[in-house]
């Protein structure tokens, strides 16, 4: 089992995301959006800590993942994990 790169163009987006085998990454915490938000931005939250601001668009689904930190952000019909930090 060994590492796989996978990366992906969005528009001026580069987006690379790193998986062991075939097993998905477990979000680092899911973040709760609003219903009418398409974009969300991340910045890892941890200030000089966190990773650059990203700004990352939903694109007609319920849930996005930071590239950078596996951040999840969900809008509220989102069936999945407890969301962890409301917004």
């Amino acid at each position: 089992m060994g590492l796989s790169a996978t990366i992906g163009h969005n528009d001026n987006l580069v987006m690379v995301g790193m998986q062991s085998g075939d097993m998905p990454m477990k979000p680092s915490e899911i973040i709760r959006a609003k219903a009418t938000d398409e974009t969300v931005g991340c910045d890892g939250g941890g200030g000089a800590l966190g990773h650059p601001l990203v700004y990352l668009r939903f694109e007609g689904n319920l849930s996005v993942d930071c590239y950078y930190c596996s951040r999840r952000f969900a809008k509220p019909t989102y069936v999945g994990d407890e969301a962890t930090v409301p917004t």
